[in-house]
């Protein structure tokens, strides 16, 4: 992984697997699988189609695609701390042979917290998933000086075929697919690879690329938190009134398929209690309660992890201005006792220390 980069949940109308890492001070990947099978209708404007503004791409999904668990999907954002890397951001489409699955299934317990035995088995995890098929915005201008250095395409989209698919201002975006590891698949995984890599072409003719709309730009236009009238996991009430008795609420929005959600919870609980004093305080809004079952699953996790803050299952309201903004989980926003939205909003998993530091620059600012 680029350093810098956070990966992100596609909120996808896939059955995929959701990969997530936090940040690391060196280029190492980590990663939490956990299976998906979710839409919303902010990302999904047509059946079929995917939609991501902060990239400004939007293509149409297999239907062999949508209904495979052999495909894992997440989101690669600009490298800020790297102003020389020309990628803009990417959409990366791995695939997973049917041995990883069975790794993924058989640890699946060991897999919901960062330790040292499971960050063996995501190491595994890792290489042993295949590209199947990147969708790459590059800064043209910054593509341009790294070619002319003696780099090639492929040092950076690590795919054995690339081709440039569209063009908007100063952004290339290509499609990068074909791996050259393919031989060490299974007769069984490779008949599957093969099968998927079939619809590559058609996917291909159905991108279209807009002007990008960074996830900062789409949550800075809600000012506020409206109104609303929700439930939290207990059954009780909650309205915006919540914010009233705390300087800060920190609103952490996840999902119950989202790995990396899960393993921050523990330090999410410990900032919980240590910041009370502080006048802060942190809120869960779930984002994939449909029905029964994942409201279960979610008070499972919940127990489970420990955790004493008040999640909130949303309303409609909450839905149409918070939720539909969200490019991906966890994502966190933070809410002054007025109700107003301040600070920046935070995208993808931190670590406690990293948490803490953010509230506190934010605490300052709206005393």
């Amino acid at each position: 992984m680029r350093k810098g980069i956070i990966l992100i949940a596609l909120v996808l109308s896939l059955s995929i697997f959701f990969i997530g890492c936090k940040k690391e001070n060196k280029p190492k990947e980590k990663s939490t699988t956990q299976s998906v099978n979710t839409e919303t209708a902010d990302n999904k404007d047509k059946e079929g189609y995917y939609k991501l503004d902060e990239l400004g791409v939007e293509y149409k999904v297999p239907d062999k695609w949508s209904k495979s668990e052999n495909i894992s999907a997440f989101v690669l954002e600009e490298n800020k701390e790297d102003k020389n890397d020309p990628i803009y951001g990417a959409i990366i489409h791995d695939f997973v042979p049917v041995e990883t699955l069975k790794l993924i299934k058989e640890n699946e317990k060991k897999l919901e917290d960062i330790n040292e035995e499971s960050e063996k088995i995501l190491e595994q995890i890792h290489n042993s998933q295949l590209r199947l098929l990147n969708i790459i915005a590059f800064d043209k201008d910054k593509l341009k000086k790294s070619l002319d250095s003696g780099k090639k395409i492929e040092d950076f989209t690590k795919c054995v075929k690339n081709e440039l698919v569209k063009e908007k201002d100063n952004l290339a975006y290509y499609i990068c697919y074909g791996d050259s590891n393919t031989e060490s698949l299974s007769d069984e995984s490779r008949k599957i690879y093969d099968e998927l890599s079939k619809d590559i072409d058609n996917l291909k003719n159905s991108i279209k690329v807009f002007k990008p709309v960074k996830s900062e730009e789409k949550l800075s236009d809600i000012k506020k938190v409206p109104e609303f009238k929700a439930k939290d996991l207990k059954g009780k009430e909650v309205t915006e009134k919540i914010f009233q008795n705390n300087k800060l609420t920190m609103i952490n929005v996840w999902a119950t398929f989202c790995g990396p959600c899960i393993s921050e919870m523990k330090d999410l609980q410990a900032l919980y209690k240590d910041l009370k004093k502080e006048g802060v305080n942190i809120v869960g809004l779930i984002g994939d309660i449909e029905n029964d079952e994942t409201k279960k699953l979610a008070q499972d996790i919940i127990k489970n992890k420990g955790v004493e803050f008040t999640n909130i299952i949303p309303d409609k309201t909450l839905k149409d201005n918070i939720l539909k903004s969200v490019p991906g989980f966890p994502t966190s926003i933070f809410i002054d006792k007025e109700g107003n939205i301040v600070g920046e909003p935070i995208v993808g998993a931190r670590s406690k220390d990293e948490y803490k530091k953010i509230i506190m620059d934010v605490l300052k600012d709206i005393k």
